[in-house]
């Protein structure tokens, strides 16, 4: 039997998969040491400064849309979620979507004005770091760099994929977004959470502070100084 069990999540209150982990009597020898995240914010350039190589404005808001999961799934998501996009027609609201292949270098597609496709995005973090707001799917990986980055969150998890759903319900709870059941997505519901969460400024604020805790955590290096002190 493992004597410690090491967790890639952060601490309660702000545990991700909280609904997906049973550890009953194990959760004793369960060491939390945050999510593995590939660049930290403090390595990133100033949010300020990247912006302004965007070319927007103090009341210029930028979406990341960043999908995940099959080839298949990405695009049927990205089809769906630009027709909303269009029909809502957002004032000085600015979307970047990224496909999710990197096995695709080719330059960046302008739909509209406010619109640009991406295939790939090789500076995610800096893109991450300059926006007001990420949509996806609700996987554990890009809600855990939004936590990082301070930035607020409009998940859309599909009712049957429980552990993407689950994770949605986590962020509301902890008031850094909104979930939208992927089902039940319209023009509607879709225009109302987005314009909720982006001029709410309490899902900023809490998105802000709870960064500042989640900064804390490195998980990478706790588990270097777990494994050399098991070894001691």
């Amino acid at each position: 039997r493992s004597e410690k069990i090491v967790v890639p999540d952060f601490p309660t209150p702000y545990t991700i998969s909280q609904r997906n982990l049973i550890l009953t009597e194990k959760y004793k020898k369960s060491i939390f040491i945050g999510p593995i995240v590939e660049v930290f914010p403090n390595e990133v350039e100033d949010r300020a400064n990247i912006r302004r190589k965007l070319n927007l404005s103090d009341k210029d808001k930028l979406i990341l849309v960043n999908p995940s999961g099959t080839k298949s799934e990405k695009k049927a998501y990205i089809e769906m979620l630009t027709k909303l996009i269009r029909k809502s027609k957002f004032q000085n609201v600015f979307f970047i979507i990224s496909k999710g292949d990197p096995s695709n270098n080719s330059p960046p597609i302008s739909i509209d004005e406010n619109i640009k496709v991406y295939s790939w995005i090789e500076n995610k973090f800096e893109l991450l770091k300059a926006s007001d707001l990420i949509i996806s799917h609700g996987g554990h990986t890009t809600i855990a760099e939004a936590m990082y980055y301070g930035v607020p969150m409009v998940l859309t998890p599909s009712s049957s994929h429980t552990e993407r759903y689950n994770n949605a319900i986590s962020v509301e709870k902890m008031g850094i977004g909104r979930k939208i059941i992927w089902e039940e997505i319209n023009i509607e519901i879709f225009r109302k959470t987005i314009k909720e969460v982006l001029n709410n400024s309490i899902y900023r604020y809490n998105s802000k502070k709870i960064a500042e805790y989640c900064n804390e955590f490195k998980g990478i290096n706790k588990i270097i100084d777990i494994i050399e002190s098991s070894g001691e």
